[in-house]
């Protein structure tokens, strides 16, 4: 018995109108598992937490994507199980694949099955959705799993129904242990090895043929065919083995690097004479302004009593101080200039990433020395052998051949036992001081981004305010004309529900969210600040309105995004989505208001029809 195909069902390339990925791939293969000529009419059918129909299961898989946020790249996988010629029927062939089913997937992804009895070999199909329907993870499927898990599993259910098994793990193993030994024997003769001439005369040597052409390839003895060095791994290709000569054979990197020593930052205090405030620039003013006003407030408050309030502004102020002179130091004059110092501390970011990783594959090239320096040391601390009396111990004696077979390898190296013991100890500082500054950059590089997003929130809302009505001056205006102006300041209904609770953009006075063409449907908004495990946010309750009537949420008047325990993962999605059904809003063409301006808008919208009927009168007279 085999399962003769593990497939990845992928998403179509084009892409439907509305922006949607199609299904496709899994809408046909779907189909074909169930076809009723293959399936005896549906009666070799079956499925796991969808139902058992093309269309239904289809579309509960795809509604699983969209409530995950995962609708993109697989769809899903096709599995395919099969019988020796002869085997057994399709009663058992429908146990096995239920059974393999339960123990694999574990009820915990929307599965569709059949078995199909049109050849002459008994054969079951398996497809499910790419998305678990219980946490909404993808599956992931390594290499390996099929050898390891899949195959396994389905040889011992063949056993139970006395059915043969596929004997492929013997196989495997064989060549993963002579992948093994070629890479052991690379890595000897790399050691040994002067220059590239001499590292091929020295695999024939040891019984490889070696084959130059497009790729390097070596063959050991007892083996069929040739293995192209780089399929064992980055480090074996022709370049690499070149690189790895030429640097064990070099002077070993031994650069005494001190380490970092990380100290938390000491508090620092604004003096006038650090920089003037008429030099400063308008950005500059608005961040130093804000943080005196944190300091202003602490200050007021009775500093016996420490409250929650207390805490969140102490911690505010020192953030805020942070960021101060950080902007100072890095000669940040304006949005423009942090947005480019932000793109800077990515490209350093990826610097260091990188860096760290060149470490990592030179320490690779080094591995066997310093293993057998650190199997020195080992010995070294068990036994002394400058008393030949210990040597002559049947028991020491394996360990001294041991112990003379890793000095000689150093040597042979062109090293000595100190400079390998000095490289091992200079590497772990490099490494740790790549790691630290990495660590600092990200620190920096989150700041940024915060006041980034700080900045574009406060912009958002000012332009809110100065494109208002308020801005026109003539009383006696349509409709018409409001909405017209309003047309190119609308937004879609997601970006005007687009939330940022950390953020704190709290207000006395409440906004509106409202539909341009029909401002009897529209969202009164109340912010506040609220706390939820001793951090602030900003709290909103939604008052919801269509056709001037207030919709209850349940016993409430109003929705809340106000933060509890136990509140589901998708809340606020749910919450959103059930919004916009009930308040029937065009998705597309949403303005955000002050109370002002929405009296006026709707006063407008109310004197529409009186308006039509006098523009009526004029053209008759």
């Amino acid at each position: 018995m085999a399962i003769s195909k593990l497939m990845n069902i992928k998403s179509n390339k084009n892409k439907s109108s509305n922006g949607k990925v199609k299904s496709a791939h899994l809408k046909n293969s779907i189909e074909y598992i169930l076809d009723p000529v293959k399936t005896e009419n549906g009666l070799l059918c079956g499925s796991v937490n969808c139902i058992c129909d093309k269309d239904m299961a289809l579309s509960q898989m795809l509604y699983t994507k969209e409530h995950f946020g995962k609708n993109d790249k697989r769809q899903g996988y096709h599995f395919v199980i099969s019988l020796k010629p002869g085997e057994g029927d399709t009663e058992t062939m429908m146990k096995i694949t239920e059974e393999f089913i339960e123990r694999y997937f574990k009820n915990a992804y929307e599965i569709v099955y059949a078995v199909h009895n049109n050849t002459d070999k008994l054969h079951s199909h398996i497809v499910f959705n790419s998305v678990n329907c219980v946490d909404g993870k993808k599956y992931r499927y390594n290499n390996g799993d099929w050898e390891k898990e899949i195959q396994p599993l389905v040889n011992e259910i063949c056993l139970k129904y006395n059915l043969s098994t596929l004997e492929n793990n013997r196989n495997i193993e064989c060549k993963n242990i002579s992948y093994d030994k070629i890479r052991d024997d690379i890595d000897d003769v790399i050691l040994l090895s002067k220059n590239f001439d001499d590292f091929i005369s020295r695999m024939r040597s040891m019984n490889y043929k070696i084959s130059y052409g497009k790729y390097l390839t070596v063959r050991p003895e007892g083996r069929s065919r040739n293995v192209r060095t780089k399929t064992l791994g980055t480090m074996y290709t022709e370049a690499m083995i070149k690189n790895r000569i030429a640097m064990i054979h070099s002077k070993l990197k031994n650069t005494n690097e001190k380490k970092i020593i990380s100290r938390p930052p000491k508090i620092k205090y604004i003096r006038s004479r650090r920089i003037k405030y008429n030099q400063m620039t308008k950005y500059q003013k608005k961040i130093l302004v804000h943080h005196l006003k944190i300091k202003r407030m602490i200050c007021r408050r009775d500093n016996n009593k420490k409250t929650w309030k207390q805490e969140v502004d102490y911690r505010k102020l020192r953030q805020n101080e942070k960021r101060l002179f950080y902007i100072y130091d890095n000669n940040i004059k304006s949005y423009e200039d942090l947005e480019s110092h932000y793109n800077l501390l990515q490209d350093k970011s990826r610097e260091f990433f990188s860096k760290i990783k060149d470490l990592e594959k030179e320490n690779k090239i080094y591995e066997k020395l310093i293993s057998a320096c650190e199997k020195i040391k080992e010995i070294e601390r068990k036994t002394d052998f400058s008393n030949k009396d210990n040597i002559s111990d049947e028991e020491n004696h394996l360990m001294y051949a041991e112990y003379i077979a890793c000095k000689n390898l150093i040597s042979n190296s062109g090293h000595t036992e100190k400079e390998v013991c000095d490289y091992i100890e200079n590497y772990e500082i490099r490494k740790s001081n790549l790691i630290y500054l990495r660590k600092e950059n990200y620190k920096n590089q989150k700041m940024v981004e915060k006041m980034i997003e700080e900045y574009r929130m406060d912009n958002y809302c000012s332009c809110m305010i100065k494109n208002d009505i308020d801005n026109i001056d003539s009383e006696d205006i349509s409709f018409d004309e409001l909405s017209n102006f309003y047309l190119y300041k609308a937004i879609s209904f997601e970006q005007a529900m687009n939330r940022h609770v950390k953020i704190d953009y709290s207000s006395e006075e409440a906004y509106y969210v409202v539909n341009r063409l029909d401002p009897t449907c529209f969202i009164e908004v109340h912010t506040k600040r609220d706390i939820y495990n001793g951090e602030e946010y900003t709290r909103s309750d939604y008052f919801l309105y269509k056709n001037n009537n207030l919709i209850k949420n349940g016993s409430e008047n109003y929705f809340s995004d106000k933060k509890t325990d136990n509140q589901p993962q998708y809340y606020w999605y749910n919450l959103k989505k059930d919004i916009l059904k009930q308040g029937s809003f065009d998705t597309n063409d949403i303005v955000i208001m002050k109370k002002r301006s929405f009296d006026r808008y709707t006063e407008a919208y109310k004197n529409k029809d009186i308006d039509n009927d006098r523009i009526v009168n004029k053209l008759r007279k």
